[in-house]
């Protein structure tokens, strides 16, 4: 069978020729019974003018001295094979730049736009796609739950994430490279892996990402071994202060020594409390297996208990002291400090590619 054939200009001098076969399955690409293509490879008759126009990276490759720019002036037309770009996303990008926007979907896929994002970067094509990557990403919104709210990012697996982040990335999206990025923060039990040499993600957003992560857990496991030490390192020091908020209140606590007792029960029941969440002792460095998001519900659930709500519940307002409360409050303070600013590296990878071009 003869390979299927798209014309986006009936009149075009470039053709390329794509796999016919797409990096995406059926589901992800919102189809079902598909036939399977009858030949490998499918055609796409495109604008020489067209390409040139919206893509730098296109412009320098159909023109001298490559062979391919070489060949078009020679001939007037010019094949080129482009075996590793996907077929179905490379066909939106041609509808884009050729003009044809009623042939463009409005809602893809994460997976296609995560593939489409990737042939936008390779190709340089931000500016012509800006108008469609807006309408992509916001009808994604409406259409999947682990988009975010300005405020949360609903979903946490680590490979969603990653998508929405090259996602961002690519399209110079701000307030959804904060969000995301700021979910990776939250949600990764281990340190990011090296990004592939096919993702056009810096690795300094992976790095930062991870440092920041292990910042966080270093400053809530702090925190922790903060209260274990108040309460182990200076036993003479008295924090008991009664079954209410102020010593002068009746309490469960008449003398030095049933206080001291209080503390020991406050400190044994914290330790106790933090050993079955899996936070003392303190975990090490990068902290594998731990997320924010994971040890912040953990300490959440801390049960710490003092003497003085053994002793006399019905005028104990403080459980614990409120020790539990105040770890949890600086950990809620950590847990919604904000992701990365997208200036900083965009400005890094600007001043970069300045110097490779000297």
């Amino acid at each position: 069978m003869a390979p299927e054939r798209q014309i986006f200009d009936p009149d075009g001098d470039v053709l390329f020729i794509l796999s016919s076969t797409s990096k995406l399955t059926l589901e992800e690409l919102g189809l079902t019974n598909q036939p399977q293509p009858d030949s490998p490879h499918v055609l796409m008759q495109v604008s020489s003018k067209h390409l040139m126009l919206a893509s730098p990276v296109f412009k320098a490759m159909l023109t001298s001295p490559f062979s391919e720019g070489q060949t078009l002036a020679r001939t007037g037309h010019v094949d080129i094979e482009l075996p590793e770009d996907d077929c179905v996303a490379f066909t939106i990008l041609m509808n884009v730049i050729h003009s044809k926007g009623r042939k463009v979907p409005s809602v893809l896929s994460l997976k296609l736009l995560a593939i489409v994002s990737m042939l936008v970067d390779k190709y340089q094509l931000q500016e012509i796609a800006a108008v469609f990557s807006d309408i992509w990403i916001r009808e994604m919104a409406l259409v999947v739950t682990y988009f975010y709210d300005d405020t949360v990012f609903y979903d946490r697996n680590i490979d969603v994430l990653t998508h929405w982040l090259l996602i961002a990335w690519v399209f110079r999206h701000t307030v959804l490279f904060e969000e995301v990025s700021k979910a990776l923060v939250q949600a990764a039990r281990f340190p990011l892996p090296a990004v592939p040499d096919e993702v056009p993600i810096p690795q300094s957003i992976f790095d930062a990402i991870d440092a920041r992560r292990m910042k966080c857990l270093s400053e809530i496991f702090r925190e922790v071994s903060g209260w274990v030490d108040h309460y182990h390192e200076k036993p003479w020091n008295v924090s008991c202060t009664g079954a209410t908020e102020t010593p002068s209140s009746v309490s469960c606590t008449s003398t030095t020594e049933t206080r001291r007792n209080c503390d020991t029960q406050v400190l044994g029941s914290l330790i106790r409390a933090c050993s079955v969440c899996f936070i003392w002792p303190t975990p090490k460095r990068p902290y594998t297996g731990h997320s924010v998001q994971g040890v912040l519900e953990r300490i959440a659930e801390l049960n710490v208990i003092s003497l003085c709500d053994i002793l006399h519940p019905e005028r104990s307002n403080n459980k614990g002291h409120w020790v539990a409360n105040d770890i949890l409050e600086v950990c809620n303070e950590l847990y919604l400090q904000g992701g990365l600013d997208i200036g900083v590296f965009a400005k890094d990878c600007a001043e970069q590619d300045s110097k490779g071009e000297n």
